[in-house]
């Protein structure tokens, strides 16, 4: 995946920083951000989340509870502008 490849890994690892230190700020988990940051974007959008295990459970629930500042939706909603991650996400054949 070119994503994760090169100039393009490095650009988009940039970009995860800014998750984790804003969640290491509110005090929860990227994840957690990640999924209040979607459940964030409008009434009509609700985030799909996977578990590899039931005891993450509680933790997705209460990321359902996080609120951001204007200040903090616009910086996330800035990193992570569409077209902001580079590379594709399929392999290339």
């Amino acid at each position: 995946f070119s994503r994760f490849q090169g100039e393009n890994l490095v650009k988009n690892l940039e970009r995860v920083e800014v998750l984790k230190q804003m969640a290491g700020d509110k005090g929860y988990t990227p994840t957690q951000l990640a999924i209040a940051w979607v459940n964030a974007q409008d009434d009509n959008i609700m985030p799909l989340v996977s578990m590899s295990r039931r005891s993450r459970l509680p933790e997705n629930i209460q990321a359902m509870q996080i609120e951001f500042s204007a200040d903090e939706m616009n910086t996330l909603n800035t990193a992570f502008a569409q077209g902001a991650i580079l590379g594709g996400t399929y392999l290339q054949r």
